[in-house]
């Protein structure tokens, strides 16, 4: 998937780190976001068997779209892990 490569979780190694304002044990993105996307998988299953798969896709795709738009919202590692999550789902 193109977010084990995310940009947030290579901070760190770029020398960003001084810049933000996370702790140092504050970059497991990737396991949030699997959580979020392993609590989704039967539920999104089962919906998209009952729905259309255009109204499906197209709802799944703005949810994201909103989802990744309010990380810019974002001003705490709180914050940052719910969008994570969210994003999974």
């Amino acid at each position: 998937m193109l977010d084990s490569t995310s940009n947030l979780t290579n901070t760190p190694g770029a020398g960003k780190s001084s810049s933000t304002t996370c702790v140092d044990l504050a970059y497991s993105f990737r396991s949030i976001f699997y959580a979020g996307y392993l609590a989704a998988q039967l539920p999104a299953t089962y919906i998209m068997k009952r729905m259309p798969i255009g109204k499906f896709t197209s709802g799944t795709i703005i949810c994201w779209a909103i989802v990744l738009a309010l990380h810019a919202a974002v001003t705490n590692y709180e914050g940052l892990l719910a969008c994570r999550f969210l994003l999974g789902l």
